[in-house]
């Protein structure tokens, strides 16, 4: 495996900064009828294609959106994201949902997946290339 070069290390430290920040206000930013209607087609999508019970790992979770809706229709959901703001407002709305014994979180790069291969039913990751400006700006 190669190893992480300051740069790389540098510019993942300003990702993870950037969204720890950004993590008590990133739901209000998506509230706009697009970002709705998404959310809406995503679980429709996968309560129609998949089993209710099915493993699924939401990648790039960051406030747990996904990772609640899909608990919430019945799947057992891993969600990862680098950003530890965002993960503790994604474990705060699992709590307040008492969605514990569906959904869990992880703190993950999603180059460096800590799984075995064919572990999950479903991979989202939706949003994540999000970080991907922060990473050209550097």
């Amino acid at each position: 495996m190669a190893e992480t070069s300051a740069k790389e290390t540098r510019i993942k430290l300003e990702v993870m900064t950037h969204f720890d920040k950004d993590s008590s206000e990133f739901d209000f930013e998506r509230t706009a009828p697009g970002y709705r209607l998404r959310h809406r087609l995503v679980r429709s999508l996968f309560t129609k294609e998949y089993r209710i019970g099915a493993i699924a790992l939401d990648l790039g979770c960051g406030t747990g959106e996904y990772t609640l809706s899909l608990a919430q229709v019945g799947f057992n959901v891993i969600g990862g994201d680098f950003s530890k703001g965002m993960l503790v407002v994604a474990k705060s709305k699992i709590q307040s949902n008492k969605l514990a014994e569906k959904a869990q979180l992880i703190r993950l790069e999603s180059t460096k997946l800590p799984f075995r291969n064919e572990v999950f039913d479903i991979i989202t990751c939706i949003a994540v290339s999000d970080g991907y400006q922060i990473l050209n700006d550097s």
